[in-house]
């Protein structure tokens, strides 16, 4: 059974159809759209890649006998990292975390951050900010 109303509408307005103040949100949601994608094409770093450039740079190859490992992830990981010298003294633990990183974002940087530093073991954390 369904209900009718004389209108078509408990208020008698046609809710699909745009009044000034659905007008007003859908303006507000284009600018501020826009504003995002202007702020995003701005930033030519989107994958944060120059973030460990320097510190890539600073490192140097791992001894043959060294079991480097790179922990590679979001804010997480990133959080972890200055305790590795504390939590595993004398391991050879990079720690490559950027806090907010989706995991595009994280095989865009792959190869420079994980691949370049030759490790024997990596460790991924990602996809929490993906959702």
């Amino acid at each position: 059974m369904r209900a009718s109303f004389a209108g078509g509408h408990p208020t008698g307005r046609r809710p699909w159809r745009a009044g000034v103040g659905t007008g007003a949100l859908t303006a507000f949601l284009v600018l501020a759209g826009a504003s995002r994608l202007a702020a995003q094409s701005e930033s030519s770093d989107w994958a944060n890649l120059g973030r460990y450039r320097a510190a890539n740079a600073e490192l140097k190859p791992p001894a043959p006998d060294d079991a480097r490992v790179v922990f590679m992830g979001n804010y997480i990981t990133e959080a972890w990292a200055p305790y590795f010298t504390t939590q595993f003294p004398g391991k050879p633990y990079i720690g490559r975390g950027i806090s907010g990183q989706t995991t595009p974002q994280m095989v865009l940087r792959f190869h420079q951050d994980v691949i370049a530093l030759a490790p024997r073991v990596v460790v991924i954390l990602g996809g929490t900010n993906d959702i």
